[in-house]
């Protein structure tokens, strides 16, 4: 089975948001044709079985694989989601919720959320964190590239100098007030297809975001996800 690909449409502080949903499932051989999706998204949405504690000890081999072929500029801050899936099988539950936080606490406090795909639980909720993060991620990126512009016109730091490392945890936003000049046309790297960012007759942004979800099992059902 390929991977599958969803759209779904939310609204964000009157930003209309599109979400490119590539849906990866990780029984299968991995694809080369994987490649391109992965490196276009802005989030990753690690996907297990709360009733199969296989499914969660896969976990760091899913987040692994997934940062070799994206190979996002930063590593350490490329922002992933968790969704425990089968919240409708509570019964047979095999993996229990402090044992999952405890795993997104080690791993730079990785949201998370317990769904259900097949009674549409908590999706919406999910998603729209899923969306919330992967705008601050795209944000912080285009600062990260305007800095970066500006810096080499600015005069060098002085001998002795020592900047504080951003923690490998968060996004450090730019600092207040600083005016940064847009990079040239061309200047980023190759960002993902079809990405759009416009302005609307009504004022209402609008954005479109990739994201790659790696889930254990092909049958988990998402018809639920799409408008």
């Amino acid at each position: 089975m390929c991977s599958d690909f969803l759209r779904k449409n939310i609204t964000i502080d009157d930003r209309a948001v599109t979400l490119r949903i590539w849906d990866m499932p990780s029984q299968e051989p991995f694809r080369t044709e994987y490649v391109t999706s992965y490196r276009g998204a802005d989030c990753c949405v690690l996907v297990y079985d709360l009733t199969d504690v296989t499914s969660f000890k896969n976990l760091e081999n899913w987040r692994d694989e997934f940062l070799v072929h994206a190979s996002p500029r930063d590593p350490e801050k490329f922002p992933f989601v968790l969704l425990g899936n089968k919240l409708d099988n509570e019964i047979i539950r095999a993996v229990h919720v402090k044992r999952v936080k405890e795993w997104c606490q080690s791993n730079c406090n990785m949201p998370y959320f317990e769904v259900s795909a097949k009674d549409e639980l908590n999706l919406d909720e999910a998603f729209m964190e899923i969306a919330k993060v992967a705008i601050l991620a795209d944000s912080h990126r285009n600062d990260s590239t305007f800095e970066k512009e500006i810096d080499k016109y600015l005069t060098p730091s002085p001998p002795n100098h020592r900047s504080t490392p951003p923690s490998n945890c968060q996004l450090t936003p730019s600092p207040p007030n600083r005016q940064l000049t847009p990079s040239p046309p061309n200047s980023r790297l190759t960002p993902p297809p079809n990405r759009r960012s416009s302005n609307s007759d009504k004022g209402t942004r609008s954005q479109s975001l990739e994201i790659s979800v790696e889930e254990e099992e092909e049958n988990i059902t998402t018809e639920g996800l799409e408008n």
